[in-house]
């Protein structure tokens, strides 16, 4: 009698690991956003249109949810491990001025406040002024989203105070209130922000209610315009 070989397929064990992809990416990704504000709303040196920057972040829990369990644990900060973990991450971000009252952008980030991810960003200059400032933006990336209100205020030739408050769908930050100066160091501009955020009850997407988690942040950054 002839022997009969085995069929060999892969076709099983492939798609056991492309499950395992899409549930890891879920799980792991569900919570991007932006650590800390893109941009300040400052106005781009005559003849630049196109800024880029890289920025670093610190944030700290000083409030957890009642309902904020230890089995959310992987949520931003190790919150499901008790208050006072801090954590940090890392942004890139580059902008280009597409006219006198739009710009656009997008941003790559990592780290244990906001996983990892990328997502874009338009803004339109609602007002300005020789002091002031005024923009509605709106970001999106990866199951996260925000409308925004870019605020600056000229304090000096070189210095300008910002803010850039927004509320939006993503994980700990439903609501975000930063407030910012950028310096300009004669080459690169240095900004310099800190800010608070809150969510719903357990670190979730939703509108803060009557039993919040809050966090505090810092970041730290350096813009060059081309």
């Amino acid at each position: 009698m002839r022997r009969r070989l085995p069929i060999r397929t892969h076709a099983p064990t492939t798609l056991v690991a492309a499950l395992s992809v899409v549930c890891v990416a879920y799980f792991a990704l569900w919570a991007c956003a932006p650590a800390s504000t893109l941009r300040p709303n400052t106005p781009m040196q005559a003849g630049k249109t196109v800024a880029a920057g890289v920025s670093a972040s610190a944030a700290l829990p000083i409030r957890r949810s009642s309902s904020f369990g230890r089995g959310n644990a992987v949520v931003l900060c190790n919150l499901g491990e008790g208050d006072g973990a801090a954590c940090a991450s890392g942004q890139a971000w580059s902008e280009v001025k597409l006219s006198e009252r739009v710009t656009a952008g997008g941003t790559l980030f990592a780290g244990t406040t906001s996983m990892i991810g990328a997502g874009g960003y338009l803004r339109y200059l609602l007002t300005s002024s020789a002091t002031t400032r005024v923009s509605l933006g709106v970001s999106g990336g990866w199951l996260w989203t925000e409308v925004s209100l870019p605020v600056s205020w000229r304090l000096s030739d070189a210095l300008w105070l910002y803010t850039n408050p927004s509320v939006g769908f993503r994980a700990l930050n439903a609501v975000r209130l930063p407030v910012g100066l950028s310096v300009d160091l004669g080459g690169p501009r240095l900004n310099v922000e800190v800010g608070a955020g809150g969510a719903g009850g357990g670190g979730s997407m939703l509108a803060l209610n009557d039993d919040p988690t809050l966090t505090a942040y810092g970041a730290l950054g350096l813009e060059w315009q081309f």
